[in-house]
C-alpha cells in the first residue's frame, strides 16, 4: 500500500454561521448565533449538559435536579418525562432525541427515546442503542436479555434481530440495513441485517467497528460493511463474503479505533494515533505540521472535511489541506459553511477559529461545575450528509 504524509496548509477566510446552544456559568440555558455573535436566553433555570436539534429549531438540556427539558425557541418549554434522574447524555439524530437516566439507589441505566417533539417518551431498557441518521429507527441491545431489536423511534414495527448480538452496531446512511457482530459459538462474525426483508446474512469472520460522527460502517451503496476480520485490521465484507482489504494486516498502530465510509470504496481509518483515508491501493496519512499523532473527532461528507485533534484541534479536508486550526482542549464541532472550527478553550469560552482569526463567542460553565454533566455547548447546522 502506497503511503502519503499530507502537511496542512491555511486555507479560507469566511466567518461560519449556525446556531451554539449552551450553558452559561450561572447554569442558565442560552444560543448564540455563529455569524452575527447574537446571545438569546432560552431558560433562567440551573442546568447542566446542552444538546441543540441539528436543524436548530430545539434544544434539549437536563437539570442539576435531573430533569430533562425541550426548547422550542419560541418561549415553549416542556418537561420530558423520565423513569429516573436525567444523566445529561442528549442525542439527537433527525427529529428523534433519546437522553440516558439512571436509578440514584441501584446504578440501573436506562435510555428514553422521543420519537419527535410533541411525542411522549418512551423507555428502552438499553445496554447500547443506535439510531438512523434520519431519526425514524432505533436499533438497541436489551441490557438483561442481550437481544438485539429494531423498530420505529415511535415504537412500532418491532423486529428482533437475534438473541447473541454483541456491538458496536449502526445503521446504513438509509436506515435499510444494519451491521452487527455476534458469536457462533467461539467465532465472532460479522452480519447484515435487512430492515426490509427481515433476513440476516453472515458475511464472514470479524468484528465490527466503532464509526466517526458523520459516517457509517455501511457504504453508501449498500455493498459493503466495515470490519476487522481478525487478520486485518481493515476490510469492506460485501454481500457474498468477499472482501476488499482497506488495511492489510495489523500494521504499526495495531487495532482501527474509529472508522466509517467517505464514499464507495473510499474509507477513513482512526489507528488512534494516526489518521488515514484509503481505498485500499493508496494511504493518505493526515496529520499536523509537527507530525503530532492524530485522532478524527468528525467528519462531513457534504463538505468533505474532517475534524481532527492533532497538537492542535484542526479541520482539513480529504487531500488534507487545512481549512482551520486552534490549539484548544476541546472541539465542538465545525461550522456548516465549513469555515470555521467551534471549541471551548481550558476556561469553558466558546470560540470560533476561521481564516480571520478567532473571536469569542461566549463564556459557558467550566468542565468542574458541581451539576449534570456537560457537553455545556452544542453546535447545530452541519449536514453531515
Amino acid at each position: 500500500m502506497r503511503s502519503a504524509l499530507l502537511l496542512l496548509a491555511a486555507c479560507g477566510s469566511t466567518d461560519g454561521v449556525g446556531t451554539v446552544a449552551y450553558t452559561d456559568p450561572m447554569g442558565r440555558i442560552a444560543m448564540v448565533d455563529v455569524a452575527s455573535g447574537q446571545i438569546t436566553p432560552l431558560d433562567p433555570g440551573e442546568f447542566g449538559g446542552v444538546s441543540i436539534a441539528p436543524d436548530g429549531k430545539h434544544v434539549a438540556y437536563v437539570g442539576n435536579d435531573g430533569v430533562p427539558k425541550l426548547n422550542d425557541l419560541a418561549g415553549n418549554i416542556a418537561v420530558l418525562p423520565a423513569s429516573a434522574p436525567g444523566l445529561g447524555q442528549l442525542v439527537w439524530a433527525g427529529d428523534a432525541l433519546s437522553y440516558a437516566v439512571g436509578d440514584p439507589n441501584t446504578g440501573a441505566q436506562s435510555v428514553e427515546l422521543l420519537a419527535h417533539p410533541g411525542a411522549t417518551p418512551r423507555v428502552l431498557r438499553a445496554a447500547a442503542t443506535a439510531m438512523s441518521s434520519d431519526g425514524a429507527r432505533v436499533a438497541f441491545l436489551d441490557r438483561i436479555t442481550n437481544t438485539l431489536a429494531v423498530e420505529d423511534a415511535d415504537g412500532g414495527n418491532h423486529v428482533v434481530v437475534t438473541q447473541a448480538a454483541g456491538s458496536p452496531f449502526g445503521f446504513s446512511d438509509d436506515g435499510r440495513t444494519l451491521s452487527f457482530p455476534a458469536s457462533n459459538g467461539s467465532i465472532e462474525q460479522v452480519n447484515r441485517f435487512d430492515v426490509a426483508s427481515g433476513a440476516t446474512a453472515v458475511l464472514g469472520p470479524g468484528i465490527t467497528l466503532q464509526t466517526l460522527p458523520g459516517t457509517s460502517s455501511v457504504s453508501p451503496d449498500g455493498s459493503e460493511v466495515l470490519a476487522d476480520d481478525g487478520v486485518n485490521a481493515l476490510v469492506g465484507y460485501a454481500s457474498d463474503g468477499s472482501k476488499r482489504i482497506y488495511i492489510k494486516g495489523r500494521g504499526p498502530s495495531g487495532f482501527v479505533q474509529l472508522a466509517g465510509y467517505l464514499d464507495n470504496g473510499l474509507v477513513i481509518a482512526d489507528l488512534g494515533a494516526l489518521v488515514q483515508i484509503t481505498d485500499g491501493t493508496t494511504a493518505k496519512t493526515l496529520a499536523s505540521t509537527d507530525r503530532s499523532q492524530c485522532f478524527a473527532i468528525q467528519v462531513s461528507r457534504t463538505l468533505r472535511q474532517i475534524l481532527l485533534v492533532c497538537s492542535a484541534a484542526a479541520i482539513v479536508d480529504y487531500d488534507g489541506q487545512l481549512v482551520s486550526s486552534r490549539a484548544v482542549p476541546m472541539p465542538i464541532g465545525m461550522s456548516s459553511d465549513g469555515a470555521g472550527l467551534i471549541s471551548l478553550d481550558a476556561n469553558g469560552v466558546l470560540e470560533i477559529t476561521t481564516g480571520s482569526g478567532t473571536r469569542t463567542l461566549a463564556q459557558t460553565m467550566s468542565q468542574d461545575s458541581p451539576v449534570v454533566p456537560g457537553p455545556f455547548a452544542s453546535y447545530a447546522g452541519l449536514t453531515d450528509r
